[in-house]
C-alpha cells in the first residue's frame, strides 16, 4: 500500500520585544519517521509589517545554533500589533500577526535562606533558599507571563590570609519539573514557569519558589539570581505551554497527546510578542 505523504510545510521561530531586533528562523516541516535533521529554508522572502505598513524585508543571517532572519532597523514597540509574511519555492505563503504586551515592572523580589545540606560530592554542598517575586497585575484583560531565573556561581579563592577573592563567574539557567504544573502554572523545560492571571486579575501578586544551587566547598559561592518577567501575548503563552507539556508527556500508549498550538497560517510555528522586566538579588549564604 502506497502511503501519502503530506506535503512539507514552513516553520516559522520568532519570538520578539522592544530589547531586541527581530528575527525570525524558517525551516520545513518533517516527517514523523524516519528521523530526520532540520532543514532550515536559506532563500526565503521574509516580509515584516507594522499593522498594514510595510516595515522592511528580514535579511539572512549566519547563526550559532541555526541560520535565521534578522530586520536590520526595525525594533519592536509595546502594544503594537506586526505582521510576518513569508514565501519559499515550493512551499505554500504563511503568514502571523502577533501584538507586544504592555511590560509589567518586578515590584519586589526576596531571597530566604533555608539551610544548605551535603552534596552529590564529596566536595559539594548545597544551598536551600525560596525566592518571591511580587507584581501588580494590570487589570480589565487576560495577561500572560513567562518568569525566567538564572543563578550567577562565583569561582573563588581563599588566600593565606582568609580573604576571599572572586575570579570568574557562571550563570545557570533554572528550571523545574513538571510536578510543578496545575491549572495556572506549566513548567516550561529548564527554561522557568509559565502562568496567566486568571486567578488573580489585577491584583498584586506574590510567587514563591524553592531553589537548590549546588557549590564546590571552598572554590565556588552563590552569587546574584536573576529574575526575568515576561508579559507575553497569548500566542506566545499557548505555543510554549503546549511544547513543555508535549516534552513532559509520559507518551503512554493511551495517554491523550498534546497538539503543539501554532498561530502561523498556511504553515506552523509561532510569531509571538513579549515585553521583559529583570531584576536581581544577591542569594543568602
Amino acid at each position: 500500500m502506497e502511503i501519502l505523504l503530506p506535503e512539507p510545510e514552513l516553520v516559522i521561530i520568532s519570538t520578539f520585544s522592544p530589547q531586541q531586533p527581530f528575527r525570525a528562523t524558517v525551516s520545513s516541516t518533517r516527517p514523523a519517521l524516519p528521523p530526520t535533521p532540520t532543514t532550515y529554508i536559506a532563500n526565503a522572502r521574509v516580509e515584516l509589517f507594522q499593522s498594514d505598513n510595510f516595515l522592511q524585508n528580514l535579511q539572512p543571517a549566519p547563526g550559532t545554533l541555526a541560520p535565521y532572519y534578522e530586520a536590520l532597523e526595525a525594533v519592536p514597540s509595546e502594544e503594537q500589533t506586526y505582521t510576518l509574511r513569508v514565501s519559499a519555492p515550493g512551499y505554500r505563503d504563511v503568514v502571523a500577526q502577533d501584538v507586544v504586551p504592555r511590560g509589567v515592572a518586578i515590584r519586589n523580589i526576596e531571597s530566604i535562606p533555608l539551610g544548605f545540606s551535603p552534596g552529590p560530592g564529596t566536595d559539594e554542598i548545597v544551598y536551600h533558599y525560596s525566592i518571591r517575586i511580587t507584581f501588580d497585575d494590570p487589570a480589565a484583560f487576560r495577561n500572560y507571563y513567562h518568569l525566567r531565573f538564572q543563578q550567577e556561581v562565583l569561582r573563588i579563592f581563599i588566600s593565606e590570609a582568609g580573604d576571599t577573592l572572586v575570579t570568574g563567574q557562571r550563570r545557570e539557567q533554572i528550571g523545574f519539573g513538571s510536578a510543578i504544573n496545575n491549572n495556572t502554572i506549566t513548567a516550561y523545560l529548564d527554561d522557568g514557569v509559565l502562568f496567566e492571571d486568571n486567578t488573580f486579575n489585577g491584583r498584586r501578586v506574590t510567587f514563591s519558589f524553592p531553589f537548590e544551587t549546588n557549590i564546590l566547598l571552598n572554590r565556588e559561592m552563590p552569587g546574584h539570581l536573576f529574575v526575568e518577567l515576561r508579559a507575553v501575548s497569548e500566542a506566545y503563552h499557548r505555543f510554549y505551554s503546549t511544547v513543555g507539556r508535549q516534552q513532559n508527556s509520559p507518551g503512554a500508549p493511551y495517554s491523550e497527546p498534546v497538539i503543539v498550538f501554532s498561530n502561523v497560517e498556511g504553515g506552523k510555528g509561532i510569531f509571538a510578542g513579549f515585553s521583559a522586566a529583570m531584576d536581581s538579588i544577591w542569594v543568602p549564604r
